[in-house]
């Protein structure tokens, strides 16, 4: 065999070793809500991204809505990069201006007695690491 042709072969192991590690990190990697808080009239929530390979990754968007008490209450588009580290968890925090009907349907669903005395909130949409889309629905209760 020719120079070039081991030259080509170890360039598409490499491509293939490279693509199967980014499918499995697309498969491990895990959402989870921290901590949720109202800050100014504000929501503010804390997103924490766990990686469990060897491999760092970059997180470079987020869009998602997300529900409170069941209703959609904001839309959220986030577009920073942030690198996930290996083995661990890298914590991210969002800041989100409900829309103000929303808001106002889940406190009177509150004052009227006919919602949950449990408050939950939910994030559903997309996240964007390494160019792959992966699903994001987190859930948290209270």
């Amino acid at each position: 065999m020719k120079a070039s042709n081991f030259l080509l072969l170890g360039g598409v192991a490499a491509g293939l070793y490279w693509f199967v590690g980014r499918k499995r990190l697309a498969t491990a990697v895990r959402f989870s809500i921290e901590q949720v808080k109202l800050v100014k009239g504000k929501i503010e929530f804390t997103i924490g991204v766990l990686n469990p390979t060897n491999q760092k990754a970059t997180l470079s968007a987020i869009v998602s809505d997300f529900f409170f008490q069941g209703k959609q209450v904001a839309t959220i588009e986030y577009y920073q990069k942030v690198t996930i580290m290996p083995l661990g968890k890298t914590k991210i925090t969002l800041t989100v201006t409900p829309k103000a009907v929303g808001i106002v349907s889940s406190i009177l669903s509150f004052l009227t007695g006919t919602a949950s005395s449990k408050i939950t909130a939910n994030l559903k949409g997309t996240a964007t690491v390494d160019g792959l889309a992966l699903p994001l629905n987190i859930n948290y209760a209270a």
